[in-house]
C-alpha cells in the first residue's frame, strides 16, 4: 500500500487538482493523508466534501500551523502504508503515476537481498505543466545510487519526485523547532544517503508541478529570514556529512554564515556552536560578503 500525504496551508483553491489527479490512478491500492497545518480558508470543507464522495480513502486531520516538517511527522505517526510519498496541494500526478510507484518497488523488493536491503524507496521525475521534465533529460533508465552521489557527483539537477518507506521515514524524523515554521527539509534525506541508503530512480515523469505565490519554493528566503534556529540547523548538518564533497560542504558553510548575519539574537559563539565542523569558521568572511551582496 501507498500513503499518499499532503502538508497544506490555505491552499483550497487549488488542493481539487491533486484530488481528481488521484480519483484518476490506474493503481488504486493507496489511502490520502491530508495534514492541513492551520488553514484559515476553507480547507476543512473541501476535504470534507472529497471524504463524502467516497473515492479515496482519505485520513484529515488539522493542527496548529508549525510547518511542513512537524506535518510530514504527524502523517508518518498515522500512515498505513509500506511507502510514504509527499506530493504538494498545489501540484498534480500523471494517471500512471502510483502504479509506476508500485512497480518499480515491486522490482526492487525481487531483487537478491543483499542489493536490495541500502534502497529505501523510488524516485521519478517532476516535469512542469507544457510536460518537460524539470532538470532536463537524464542519462538512465533505472539507476540505483544514494542522493548524495545523485546530486554531487553525477551532478543530476530538478526536484524529483521521491518515495521513501515509511520505515525510513520513522527512522529520520523532523525536529520540532518551536515558533519556528520552516526547515530546510532536503538535509534529513541526505542524512539518509550519508548513512549509505539508496533510491531506485526512475526514467519516467510522474508528477507535474506549478510554483505558485506563497509557496514554499517561492518563498524560501523570507522563511529563512523568519526561522534563525531552524535555518542554522539545517545547513550546519549538511557542511556535517562528511560523504558530501569538501567544496559542496564550504557552499553550505558559507550559506550557514549567510544567513547567520540575519539573526542578532545569536552571537558569535553561540552561532559557531552550531557547527561539528570547526573548519567551517573559514568561510565566515565569505558568507558575509555573500550577505552584503544579498543587501
Amino acid at each position: 500500500m501507498i500513503t499518499v500525504f499532503t502538508p497544506t496551508y490555505n491552499r483550497a483553491f487549488c488542493l481539487e487538482h491533486l484530488y481528481n489527479s488521484l480519483c484518476n490512478q490506474s493503481y488504486t491500492n493507496f489511502e490520502w493523508i491530508v495534514v492541513d497545518d492551520g488553514s484559515t480558508d476553507e480547507t476543512e470543507e473541501l476535504v470534507g466534501s472529497f471524504i463524502k464522495q467516497g473515492k479515496l480513502d482519505i485520513t484529515y486531520k488539522k493542527q496548529a500551523n508549525q510547518g511542513k516538517h512537524v506535518a510530514t511527522n504527524t502523517a508518518v505517526e498515522i500512515t498505513k502504508g509500506e511507502l510514504f510519498f509527499t506530493v504538494d496541494s498545489d501540484d498534480t500526478l500523471t494517471p500512471d503515476a502510483l502504479e509506476l510507484v508500485q512497480n518499480h518497488w515491486d522490482d526492487v523488493q525481487a531483487l537478491p537481498l543483499n542489493e536490495r536491503k541500502d534502497i529505501i524507496g523510488v524516485s521519478g521525475h517532476r516535469a512542469y505543466q507544457n510536460g518537460e521534465v524539470i532538470g532536463g533529460p537524464v542519462p538512465y533508465d533505472v539507476l540505483d545510487c544514494n542522493l548524495i552521489d545523485y546530486r554531487f557527483r553525477r551532478n543530476i539537477k530538478g526536484d524529483k519526485a521521491e518515495v521513501y518507506t515509511t520505515d525510513i521515514m520513522k527512522k529520520y524524523p523532523f525536529p520540532k523547532t518551536p515558533n519556528e515554521y520552516y526547515l530546510i527539509l532536503t538535509y534529513a534525506f541526505y542524512a539518509m544517503a550519508n548513512d549509505g541508503y539508496k533510491l531506485r530512480h526512475f526514467d519516467n515523469a510522474i508528477w507535474t508541478t506549478e510554483y505558485l505565490e506563497g509557496g514554499l519554493t517561492m518563498n524560501n528566503i523570507q522563511h529563512i529570514k523568519n526561522c534563525p534556529y531552524a535555518t542554522l540547523i539545517g545547513y550546519a548538518k549538511m557542511v556535517s556529512f562528511n560523504k558530501i564533497p569538501i567544496i559542496h560542504r564550504m557552499r553550505y558553510a558559507t550559506h550557514f554564515w549567510r544567513f547567520s548575519f540575519l539573526y542578532p539574537q545569536y552571537n558569535l559563539k553561540q552561532k559557531i556552536g552550531f557547527l561539528k565542523n570547526k573548519w567551517a569558521i573559514l568561510m565566515l568572511p565569505l558568507g558575509y560578503l555573500v550577505h552584503f551582496k544579498d543587501q
